[in-house]
């Protein structure tokens, strides 16, 4: 269903490795509007930290939209690999939003395994382009915006910014906006929030708060870029069906 009153949301998280980048994502997902949202989680961090049931079938992922959080990992229907899994959970959760009304939110972890200066997967890309107008807003994070491509920066609406040392990450974020000496001096867990319009927030040393533990019950029966920036059948689970 079209929203033309959705604003276009894309936030890209970025920071060196355990600067706080996945903690805050979380506490940012608990805290979101949305009525649905598609996690993608190859690495089980989100059904950990959310305490959620995963699906892994078609059917585990129509069951879990009762739900409201929609946990996919993709070893099931995609072994090793897990670019193709995005590309088909960014089709689907698509495909889900053009026949819903309401706020979602999709999000997906280290965007640097399945992004590239050359390379943006088309079915994430159509999902990203396209989301604004079914209500999809995005999340992501990468330990780097270079290794991300400019087709995807260029749809940044946001960018939260950890910790960084590599100059070419840096200059990017100068590009933006951003003081590339504070970044360089921020502390554990603080980070600097700049939208597209200019708007800067410095958000403290202090860790976020932990996102509500989620018990999910049994689900119910199916019913600006940077100026001058340029583009260049189911498999049986071991585990029971979600």
């Amino acid at each position: 269903m079209i929203q033309l009153d959705h604003p276009a949301s894309v936030v890209g998280v970025f920071g060196s490795q355990g600067s706080g980048k996945t903690t805050w994502t979380s506490a940012y997902i608990a805290n979101h509007r949305a009525r649905l949202r598609f996690l993608f989680d190859p690495e089980h961090e989100f059904s950990a930290r959310f305490h959620l049931r995963p699906s892994r079938t078609p059917k585990g992922l129509d069951e879990a939209l009762a739900t409201g959080w929609i946990c996919y990992q993709p070893e099931v229907m995609f072994p090793n690999d897990d670019p193709g899994g995005l590309e088909f959970f960014a089709a689907w959760a698509l495909a889900v939003c053009e026949r819903m009304q309401g706020t979602k939110l999709f999000v997906f972890d280290e965007a640097q395994r399945y992004l590239s200066p050359n390379v943006t997967p088309p079915n994430l890309r159509t999902a990203v382009n396209r989301g604004r107008r079914r209500g999809l807003d995005v999340v992501f994070i990468s330990r780097s915006p270079m290794e991300c491509g400019p087709k995807m920066r260029r749809e940044i609406t946001e960018v939260v910014t950890f910790h960084f040392t590599e100059p070419g990450d840096l200059d990017w974020l100068s590009a933006y906006g951003f003081d590339p000496a504070r970044i360089a001096a921020l502390p554990l867990h603080a980070r600097i929030v700049r939208d597209r319009f200019g708007r800067e927030k410095y958000e403290g040393a202090a860790s976020p708060s932990r996102p509500a533990v989620r018990a999910v019950a049994e689900p119910a029966p199916r019913h600006r870029p940077p100026p001058g920036e340029s583009e260049p059948p189911d498999q049986a689970s071991t585990e029971p069906e979600e």
